[in-house]
């Protein structure tokens, strides 16, 4: 997360809840998280962290958190063993 973007950001806050630093006490706007979620192949790297054989399937997810504003304060790429990863989504209707 770019200070720019969530001045102020402590390792306290990280510890609880980061989104309620930056909805509560900067009083910004989360509006939306977009996902990407796509299979891929293991090489080398993925393989030895995941504790898979290079080649094996795995899952990749992209995110991308924006502000009420347009501008995006996380980014996070993750892979994860197929067989363990589970996607849940809950749209509520405000």
């Amino acid at each position: 997360m770019p200070l720019a973007v969530i001045p102020g950001l402590e390792p306290k806050h990280l510890k609880k809840s980061v989104y309620a630093y930056i909805t509560d006490e900067l009083n910004l706007e989360i509006k939306s998280s977009h996902l990407w979620i796509k299979g891929d192949i293991a090489n080398e790297f993925d393989a030895k962290i995941l504790n898979i054989e290079p080649g094996e399937f795995m899952i990749e997810v992209d995110k991308v958190v924006s502000l009420s504003s347009g501008t995006p304060f996380e980014y996070s790429l993750s892979r994860h063993i197929y067989k363990d990863f589970i996607f849940e989504a809950i749209f509520v209707e405000k």
